[in-house]
């Protein structure tokens, strides 16, 4: 199973326990800080990192049950976002 479809699994089950989205934020949340550091600073990415998670919760049933690249997914959030 690769990571994306181990993200969507996750995510899928997380629309019933939303505590399991906590695995989504722990795997992918300091990909999305290096990425915001780079682009706005370290100060900016502590703050955005959650922002970026908040929408991405409150998103997550559009995600599924389509296979995701999350990273990708969340990288456009972080564009628009930042």
């Amino acid at each position: 199973m690769s990571s994306t479809d181990d993200d969507a699994v996750i995510i899928k089950a997380s629309l019933r326990d939303p505590d399991l989205f906590a695995v989504i934020f722990d795997r992918h949340a300091p990909y999305v800080h290096r990425y915001l550091a780079r682009r706005l600073g370290r100060e900016a990415a502590d703050d955005l990192v959650g922002e970026t998670f908040l929408v991405a919760f409150g998103k997550r049933l559009g995600l599924w049950p389509r296979a995701v690249d999350l990273s990708s997914w969340q990288r456009s959030l972080v564009r628009r976002r930042s």
